[in-house]
């Protein structure tokens, strides 16, 4: 099965936490995500190396991972109106909806686990055809 997938699921597969389990059974498949993606799972990895929680040494095999998975990368230029479309209609960060912008174009589920971002789509169902769905829900249908 394929996806779109966002940063807090990818990060989940180095960080250790609720979902990782999950996030990083999807490592089995052909997942697509905005090029930001790297960007935004390196600053998590920096973070929790500024926390303590990981160590730096780590994160370059991280990266690497990343580099080796079954993930396409999409230029952001091409989402960019529509991303903004759907964050002007959530009143939600636009970096987010890149994701959302990316699954209506590909036709493809948004694996997230952002509940903020579900609720904003819950209640507002005309910002995105996008489906969202939880890793764990994701990984249940396969």
């Amino acid at each position: 099965m394929t996806a779109v997938i966002d940063a807090s699921t990818l990060a989940k597969w180095f960080v250790e936490g609720e979902g990782t389990v999950e996030a990083r059974r999807l490592q089995r498949h052909a997942l697509f995500a905005p090029d930001l993606v790297v960007v935004e799972v390196a600053n998590v990895l920096w973070k929790k190396v500024q926390q303590g929680s990981f160590d730096a040494v780590f994160v370059p095999r991280a990266l690497a991972v990343l580099e080796r998975a079954d993930l396409t990368l999409a230029k952001t230029l091409p989402l960019a109106n529509r991303a903004v479309e759907i964050a002007v209609a959530l009143n939600h960060a636009v970096y987010d909806c890149f994701y959302l912008s990316l699954a209506e174009v590909r036709g493809l589920p948004f694996v997230s686990g952002d509940d903020r971002l579900t609720r904003k789509l819950v209640a507002n169902p005309r910002a995105s055809v996008a489906e969202v769905i939880s890793p764990a829900r994701f990984v249940a249908r396969l």
